[in-house]
Order: structure tokens, then C-alpha cells, then sequence
């Protein structure tokens, strides 16, 4: 397997995953797009299911670098949650929410799956544990029940808003969830970190 044949694989099939949805794209047109044949994408990848999977895993590793990065330059935990909201916008603004719903019923497997959550809903709630400390978050919510709640607020209401309306522009949804949550366990502190962010990045 070269791995620059892989990497230009998944990048492309990801990009076509992500506008057009995973069930109404095939491996034909994944290697037409690429300008490669189709047993080369089989030589590095054994079949779509395969395929999806990689490209998943390959998402997740560039939005966790991203995620990292945007740790690093932040000044406190607030700015980093109000960044980390505005990077996951612009990513969604590029994702169909047939690619969203796709995904959902994928049977991937459980023990990566697991993993990833578990990893974020302990990176999340070390980040609210910091922001407690800072005294940017309040002191009577709970960072191990927050650090759940997140995931499964946005992720219930994004497929509730789906079902309700496949074209809708899913950014919006979850940013509209966000705010509202930040705004609910911050500080005056923090709230005030919150309205200077919002001006200071007004497409937010």
C-alpha cells in the first residue's frame, strides 16, 4: 500500500462523503473523481465499508489535531470552547446532512466507537474542570455530567432537526445548542469573555 496513493484516497472519497452523502456515492465514481482506476483504490482498500470506515478515522485524526491546536493559542478555557465552536461551524457549513445521517446508521465498530467517545468526554471534562478553576464556569454544575450532556444534547438535537428537515443547515443547529449551553454554566466572567468573542467574530 503506497501511502500517498492512500492518503490523495481519502481525501477525495472523504470530500465526496461529505458533499453528496456515503450511500449515493460508489467506488467507480470515488476513482473517476480521482483520475485512478478503480482496482487501485481496492489494492488499498479492500471494499467501501472498509473505505468509509478509514475515512472516518481520518476525519476524526484531523479534527482532533485541529482541536489541539486551537488548545494550544487559547488564553483560557472559554476563549478555547468559543474557538472550538466556531471551528466545528466552518466544518459543518461543508457537510450535507445526508452525510451526517449515513454515518449514524453505519454499523461501525463498537470498540472504536467507544473509544473516541470516552476520550472526548474526558477531554471535555478536564477542560470544564479548568474552567471552573479559572472561574470562567460555575461552580454548581457537574463537569463529569456536563461532559456527557454535550454530546448527547447536540446529537440528539441535530438528528431530531434532520428528521425533521434533511436540508437543513446543521451548522446552525448545533451553534444555536452551543450557545445556549455555554451561556447556561457560565460566570459573569465568562459571560462577558462570551459577548466580547461574539463581537470580536461576528459569523459566529
Amino acid at each position: 500500500m503506497s501511502e500517498d496513493t492512500s492518503k490523495k484516497i481519502l481525501d477525495g472519497a472523504l470530500k465526496m462523503f461529505t458533499q453528496h452523502g456515503i450511500k449515493s456515492i460508489t467506488m467507480d465514481e470515488i476513482a473517476e473523481s480521482l483520475s485512478i482506476s478503480k482496482r487501485t483504490i481496492y489494492e488499498n482498500f479492500k471494499d467501501k465499508n472498509t473505505l468509509v470506515f478509514e475515512c472516518l478515522k481520518y476525519m476524526d485524526d484531523s479534527i482532533d489535531s485541529k482541536m489541539k491546536q486551537i488548545s494550544r493559542e487559547s488564553d483560557n478555557t472559554m476563549i478555547e470552547m468559543m474557538a472550538t465552536t466556531q471551528e466545528m461551524q466552518r466544518l459543518l457549513k461543508s457537510v450535507n446532512p445526508k452525510f451526517l445521517n449515513d454515518v449514524k446508521n453505519l454499523d461501525l465498530p463498537n470498540d472504536y466507537c467507544r473509544q473516541k467517545e470516552m476520550e472526548r468526554q474526558i477531554k471535555q471534562e478536564m477542560r470544564l474542570t479548568k474552567g471552573q478553576e479559572e472561574g470562567l464556569i460555575r461552580e454548581d454544575v457537574s463537569p463529569t455530567l456536563l461532559s456527557s450532556s454535550i454530546a448527547d444534547g447536540i446529537r440528539q438535537m441535530a438528528e431530531k432537526a434532520i428528521k425533521e428537515n434533511p436540508d437543513i443547515q446543521i451548522h446552525k443547529v448545533i451553534n444555536t445548542f452551543i450557545k445556549i449551553f455555554y451561556r447556561g454554566i457560565a460566570t459573569e466572567k465568562g459571560l462577558k469573555i462570551i459577548e466580547n468573542y461574539e463581537k470580536a467574530n461576528p459569523t459566529l
